[in-house]
């Protein structure tokens, strides 16, 4: 297994991130099964596992705290998401304090671990002033709750907003962003990956869903074969063609057809000629008479 650094943090993992999204409910209700992923992935070399408060309200990240029990939590460098809502209060949930303090408590928990290698902001929050959110996880840094904390599918803008307000108050800065990439996925091309380029202190990037949804792989979950299945924006355009009124008078015509039909001569006057139109037949050449 090859190994990498995280960002600037001086912290070593496995080239491959074991997620843990589907184990519970939302995947694997299998906890038995789901700790023998993880035990065959740590046995494998993988020393990095991602996991969220929001993956199946808490069941993941017990899974994964069973995993890790007996010994096995000092040797992995655990990565936990929040900010997603986490029941029906409105409070719990973004980047607030009060939330913050709230959430890193229950995953500490449900972990069965005294701290967090990597805490990151799951969703942008913009209702929240950075400098709250900067305060509040620099808080759990200096209390040794977590080591660093970093960001997910934050645009370019708002990282860099964040680290000009980290210097000028005195925090502590993002140090990761984990943004979706994949063959179908690539706007970090040109927001996050080309900031990196200008950043004098870039963050580690560690991109997420490399096959989104299975749907770059042979093999997909047993939900993504179901009749009918499609992606969720190919089901609005699909839903959007099927609105569409239908016009029975239109025959099916060439884009040139079409293209012609809209050309208007933008002159017609005299001393200008309108030149034929392309489905008429060229009339025949006059010829001399001797």
């Amino acid at each position: 297994m090859d190994y990498r650094p995280l960002g600037r943090t001086g912290v070593s993992v496995s080239q491959l991130c074991l997620g843990a999204m589907m184990f519970g409910a939302f995947g694997n209700p299998d906890h038995d099964d789901a700790v023998k992923i993880i035990h065959r992935a740590l046995d494998a070399g993988i020393n990095f596992i991602d996991t969220a408060d929001g993956y199946s309200a808490g069941e993941s990240e017990e899974i994964v705290g069973k995993a890790l029990a007996g010994g096995r939590r000092d040797n992995v460098v655990l990565a936990v998401k929040f900010g997603v809502p986490f029941g029906q209060d409105p409070n719990r949930r973004g980047a607030s304090r009060r939330w913050i303090t709230e959430a890193v408590e229950g995953s500490l928990r449900r972990l069965q671990t005294d701290w967090i290698d990597l805490y990151q902001v799951g969703v942008p929050d913009p209702d929240t002033d950075i400098d709250e959110t900067l305060s509040a996880l620099s808080d759990l840094v200096h209390a040794g709750k977590i080591r660093s904390f970093g960001t997910s599918k934050v645009p370019a803008s708002a990282i860099v907003e964040a680290q000009w307000t980290a210097e000028r108050r005195g925090h502590e800065r993002f140090r990761a962003e984990q943004p979706p990439y994949s063959l179908l996925t690539r706007a970090i091309e040109y927001d996050v990956r080309r900031r990196d380029r200008v950043d004098p202190h870039p963050d580690g990037d560690r991109v997420r869903h490399p096959s989104p949804g299975g749907h770059l792989r042979d093999h997909r979950p047993a939900h993504h074969g179901t009749p009918g299945f499609l992606p969720r924006c190919r089901r609005d355009r699909t839903a959007r063609r099927s609105a569409r009124p239908h016009r029975p008078d239109r025959s099916p015509r060439s884009h040139d057809q079409r293209r012609r039909q809209h050309v208007e001569p933008r002159h017609a006057g005299a001393g200008h000629r309108v030149p034929p139109s392309v489905d008429q037949p060229p009339r025949p050449l006059a010829t001399s008479r001797p």
